[in-house]
């Protein structure tokens, strides 16, 4: 999806407006369009779901081989584009440096993959079963002091092992026993 032939530029957008634009300027302006997206799960009612939204919101990236004023002309005038991204005090539009483009899609994909680890690990866990009334019922019933060092113990774990009843049990015993 994104080539290094190419010069790219950002298109500012109307307000949610970003997908719709990347598809114009697919379609209507046959140039490269390159929009940006980040997973993000939503709680409703209990029900979890996931979706996505722009990353940069309003924002969408073109690329063209050839950018001629014609070019710029087609991107403006396409519904949906309010201009076309400029640092320059004529208005001509400022291209992204050779290689940011494809840096920015590295770091994309990047948040993609960690995102469908976690979910994978989300999937894999919910499927064990744990009995997590029986582990709160044991530390409401265990002191501060261990409470604290159960706490330390899992941040210590990370998302590597979830606790269950057992763990719990020994580790607080091994605590007890150490004091």
């Amino acid at each position: 999806m994104i080539s290094s032939s190419m010069i790219w530029f950002c298109a500012y957008t109307d307000r949610c407006g970003e997908r719709a634009v990347a598809m114009r300027l697919r379609q209507e302006a046959q140039l490269m369009a390159y929009l940006p997206i980040e997973p993000i799960v939503r709680k409703a009612r209990g029900q979890r779901s996931v979706s996505s939204r722009p990353l940069i919101p309003r924002h969408v990236f073109f690329g063209t081989p050839d950018p001629t004023g014609a070019t710029f002309a087609t991107v403006r005038a396409l519904r949906g584009v309010r201009s076309i991204l400029s640092v320059f005090t004529d208005g001509s539009p400022s291209r992204l440096r050779h290689g940011d483009i494809e840096l920015f899609a590295d770091v994309v994909q990047a948040i993609h993959d960690r995102f469908e680890q976690r979910e994978r690990w989300r999937s894999e866990t919910a499927k064990r079963k744990y009995d997590t009334e029986a582990v709160v019922n044991y530390l409401r019933s265990a002191n501060a002091n261990a409470r604290i060092d159960l706490l330390y113990d899992l941040i210590g774990r990370g998302n590597k092992a979830l606790l269950n009843l057992g763990d719990a049990q020994r580790l607080v015993r091994g605590l007890r026993t150490a004091a």
